[in-house]
């Protein structure tokens, strides 16, 4: 897998409950499936082997009731899981399984998620991008796939119905996309916000060193690739800060 794919896409790991909002479940909701159904939401807040082994349960605890919108939850953030881990290939494999069942149960909104998570995993797939344009059920989704289209001017169009209080990460996400096109350091302070907000930290040491790199001060961005630094390193994620300190030894401010 392309690392600057990876490195793209570790900036859109969205919440399951974005793209359910538009998938209603029956009003009358067993206990036991309620409980999987959270514990599934919850586990991505847990350690990486916890996290794999809650998601996996949900998984063969929807298999077994032939849940295929619950099926469709745990392959779509298992593919995440496995891309938080540089598992490429594995994440691939989740990600086709949840487009597939998005494809059977004929939900825009499921069909429109799987087709960005699958169109960033096969190196950036314009055709994938635009099905998921096509079946998007909501402003927010129909902003994603326009951003990862470069189509920024209808992007903007709708920034201002996405609410940041309620999907911060998203729209951290939109506007990274937007200033790194556009070489704009407020759009790029502002994504470093909402990343903040949503607690994504791999988002924020992104934000962090993209303003460096644009940064038209050079103690400005030495500031800024520093704190990127700083923020990698407590994360130990070695292939960010390996770009960064390059980027550092090159200007001179290690």
């Amino acid at each position: 897998m392309n690392p600057k794919i990876y490195c793209e896409f570790a900036l859109l790991i969205l919440p399951l409950s974005l793209w359910g909002c538009a998938h209603s479940e029956k009003a009358s909701v067993p206990l036991h499936k309620q409980m999987v159904d959270q514990q599934l939401a919850a586990s991505v807040n847990l350690p990486a082997a916890s996290s794999y082994r809650q998601m996996q349960g949900a998984l063969d605890y929807y298999i077994a009731l032939d849940d295929r919108p619950g099926q469709w939850r745990a392959n779509y953030q298992l593919a995440q899981w496995a891309l938080s881990q540089h598992q490429g290939t594995r994440a691939l494999e989740y990600a086709k399984v949840a487009f597939e069942l998005a494809d059977k149960l004929n939900d825009g909104a499921m069909k429109s998620a799987s087709a960005v998570l699958l169109g960033q995993l096969k190196d950036n797939d314009k055709d994938l991008f635009n099905f998921a344009f096509e079946q998007a059920a909501t402003p927010l989704q129909k902003a994603i796939a326009l951003s990862l289209l470069d189509r920024y001017d209808e992007v903007a169009e709708l920034m201002d119905s996405i609410d940041g209080a309620l999907y911060p990460n998203e729209k951290g996400f939109l506007l990274y996309r937007y200033g790194k096109q556009n070489h704009s350091i407020d759009h790029i302070e502002q994504a470093l916000r909402y990343y903040q907000t949503a607690g994504n930290n791999k988002g924020v040491v992104d934000s962090l060193f993209l303003a460096a790199k644009i940064a038209e001060n050079k103690l400005k961005a030495l500031d800024y690739a520093r704190r990127a630094l700083a923020s990698a390193e407590i994360q130990s994620d070695r292939q960010r800060i390996t770009a960064i300190q390059l980027w550092l030894n090159q200007q001179g401010g290690t």
